[in-house]
C-alpha cells in the first residue's frame, strides 16, 4: 500500500539471504552500534515484534531517536510505552496483525505521531538514562538495607 517505504532489516545472515533480494527491503547482518543508532534517526518506525525480550533496550534506543515504536504488548514494552501511550502495539505476531499497526501508524496524522514520538523521546531520556537507572538501584538499595535493619 506504499511502495515509497522501505524495511531497513538489521538481523542474521540467514534473514538476510532470505529477503535481500526482495523489492523495498534493505538488508545488513549485524552492523556496529554506530550505525544501527543511525539507522534510528532515519527510520520512522521501529517495527520489532519481539515475543520475550526481558528488558528492550532496542525500544529505548528507537525512542531517543525519535522512531515511534510499533510492537507487541509483551515483556517491557508495555512499560517503556507507557502502556502503549508512546508505541503502537500489534494485536498479535502475526505478519498481518504487525502490517495493520503499521499502516494505522501511518495513517494518523503527522503532527499527533512527532507529539508521541518527541514526549517518548523526552520520557525515555529522564527515566532511563543511566544516572536516573543508578539514582533508582541506589534508593532500592537504602530501602532494602533499611528493611533488614527494622526486621
Amino acid at each position: 500500500e506504499r511502495p515509497q517505504t522501505r524495511l531497513v532489516l538489521v538481523g542474521s545472515k540467514e534473514i538476510v539471504e532470505r529477503v535481500k533480494e526482495r523489492p523495498g527491503i534493505d538488508a545488513h547482518g549485524f552492523v556496529p552500534r554506530e550505525q544501527l543508532i543511525g539507522f534510528f534517526h532515519q527510520a520512522a518506525m521501529l517495527v520489532q515484534p519481539m515475543l520475550a525480550d526481558p528488558w528492550g533496550q532496542v525500544y529505548l534506543e528507537a525512542m531517543k531517536s525519535r522512531a515511534l515504536v510499533v510492537s507487541l504488548r509483551s515483556a517491557a514494552v508495555p512499560e517503556l510505552t507507557d502502556e502503549g501511550r508512546l508505541g503502537v502495539f500489534a494485536s498479535d505476531a502475526s505478519a498481518s496483525s504487525i502490517a495493520k499497526a503499521v499502516l494505522s501508524s501511518y495513517a494518523r496524522p503527522q503532527a499527533e505521531l512527532d507529539a508521541i514520538t518527541r514526549e517518548a523521546q523526552l520520557r525515555t531520556l529522564r527515566l532511563y538514562d543511566w544516572d536516573a537507572v543508578a539514582r533508582r538501584v541506589i534508593e532500592a538499595l537504602k530501602y532494602l538495607n533499611v528493611s533488614k535493619r527494622a526486621a
